[in-house]
């Protein structure tokens, strides 16, 4: 149903017409920029989008970090009217499927961990309790055989509305001090069991 694959050049005239069609990030207020697209793929972020009859529908980022082997996911965007963005467990839903796409992509480059932030609001708790957020609806977030999730997640740091992280690495990342509601970093590891050897 969906073509997922990395946006090319040419195509960012479309992520950025997404990104700007929304008004708030984190669950808050958010001043957009277009060219906040273009500082993306100057820091190496790569765009993996959906596309449906070769429109892009919907898109998130990652960034394979060279200094540490984790990656950054994030920027979770659809297309306004295309689907509620939080119905992860319906099955043409696109986010779930980018999502199957970069953590694949992360596991066979050997990259184990990824981080990502969220805002602290009791939406993302309800999910989780329906089974119904985004990692149990994905092939490679959730291992239907063994009922069991493929990642252990944890708890970083829980960031105050407009505060910065303790951790520089994590206020880059992350763009955090600009945001109206608390922020939650998470670590996601990925399970010994999961996880391939020598090859």
């Amino acid at each position: 149903m969906f073509e997922i694959r990395p946006v090319t050049i040419e195509e960012l005239s479309g992520v950025k017409r997404l990104y700007m069609s929304h008004t708030r990030l984190q669950r808050g207020k958010f001043n957009r920029n277009e060219n906040d697209i273009d500082d993306w793929i100057s820091a190496g972020i790569i765009i993996v989008g959906a596309f449906y009859l070769g429109e892009l529908i919907a898109f998130m980022t990652y960034k394979l970090l060279v200094s540490l082997p984790t990656c950054r996911i994030g920027n979770m965007y659809i297309k306004i009217g295309y689907k509620n963005i939080y119905h992860f467990d319906d099955e043409t839903h696109p986010i779930p499927k980018i999502l199957d796409y970069i953590l694949e992509l992360m596991e066979n480059a050997k990259y184990y961990t990824w981080i990502y932030s969220r805002a602290n609001i009791p939406t993302y708790e309800k999910l989780e309790q329906k089974n119904q957020d985004l990692l149990y609806c994905t092939r490679h977030g959730y291992d239907s055989e063994k009922h069991q999730y493929r990642y252990d997640r944890y708890i970083d740091e829980i960031i105050k509305p407009h505060g910065k992280s303790k951790y520089e690495a994590y206020n880059k990342l992350f763009g955090l001090g600009q945001y109206e509601n608390e922020v939650i970093i998470f670590n996601c590891c990925l399970k010994t069991e999961y996880r391939k050897w020598n090859t």
